[in-house]
């Protein structure tokens, strides 16, 4: 009754403990969002929960899309000389790791051990997690349920890292087009008030011609009239309303302007009138018929 009450007992703490150590690789995903860590902390993690001699991580691709591995050995076989646990298995499975078998015995270095191997991702292309023990048994029901929980667990953490660096690139992308509107905005802007400040310096110019000419024309006591003989429309410059003596509200006709001709000028002033209306026409008429 008191064995049977022990092993009891035994039982009742290795499923704790299987509970205690399912959790602590559920909770695992939590740090591998950058996916840089997944290998690391894999190994860091699994030596404690499991009796092992050797573990052996490999991923497709890491946080910056490129394959990464990694490899824990224990004190015993790692002071027994150094070995290379990939040259190993590749020599007893080949080289092809979609081909090795779930679980076998090899000889490493000197030691027999049982190894078994979890595939992440269809025949293992995201990656493959293998572990070794001197034990016959390994592994054992709950070390078989770790490693299977384990290689779930990468496989959600590599989904996570492969969407985190999907929406990484979305944002740098997002955040050069934002930066690249900008710059044409800015430049855009520039442009706009280049030829604002030209426009106003032409306004300014202009509005400085105007003056001298208007000063000139006081000066000079002389008006100038521009007149488009098709349409009649005149205009007046401010001195020569002055001179003619019209209020500069009015607008000019030719009568008004004829009216203010002096009598020896004024049939000259109609025939020049006359022959610029005619000279138009004709050149207006040539111009259509042509």
């Amino acid at each position: 009754m008191t064995e049977q009450r022990e092993q009891t007992g035994d039982e009742t703490v290795r499923l704790r403990r299987c509970m205690s150590d399912l959790l602590t690789l559920i909770a695992l995903p939590a740090m591998w969002a950058g996916g840089g860590l997944i290998v690391p902390a894999l190994l860091d993690v699994l030596p404690a929960m499991l009796d092992v001699d050797f573990l052996y991580v490999k991923l497709a691709f890491g946080h910056d899309g490129a394959p990464v591995d990694g490899t824990w050995v224990s004190d015993l076989i790692s002071a027994s000389g150094p070995h290379d646990i990939v040259e190993t298995l590749v020599g007893s499975f080949g080289a092809t790791m979609s081909d090795w078998p779930e679980h076998a015995r090899i000889d490493f270095g000197g030691f027999m051990l049982s190894v078994m191997q979890t595939k992440f991702g269809i025949n293992g292309q995201t990656g493959i997690l293998i572990a070794g023990a001197r034990r016959p048994s390994f592994p054992v029901e709950t070390e078989r349920l770790l490693l299977n929980v384990a290689g779930n667990q990468i496989s959600l953490g590599m989904n996570e890292a492969q969407l985190h660096g999907r929406q990484r690139h979305h944002s740098e992308e997002l955040d050069r087009r934002v930066a690249q509107r900008t710059e044409e905005l800015a430049a855009t802007n520039q442009r706009l008030a280049e030829e604002i400040a030209e426009r106003k310096r032409a306004e300014a110019d202009l509005n400085r011609s105007a003056a001298f000419l208007a000063q000139a024309q006081r000066l000079s006591m002389t008006g100038s009239t521009w007149w488009n003989v098709s349409t009649s429309e005149i205009v007046w410059s401010e001195e020569t309303y002055r001179l003619i003596g019209y209020p500069s509200t009015l607008r000019p006709t030719v009568e008004m302007t004829m009216e203010r001709c002096h009598p020896d000028d004024a049939g000259r002033v109609g025939q020049i009138g006359h022959a610029s209306f005619w000279s138009e026409q004709r050149a207006m008429i040539a111009k259509t018929c042509g």
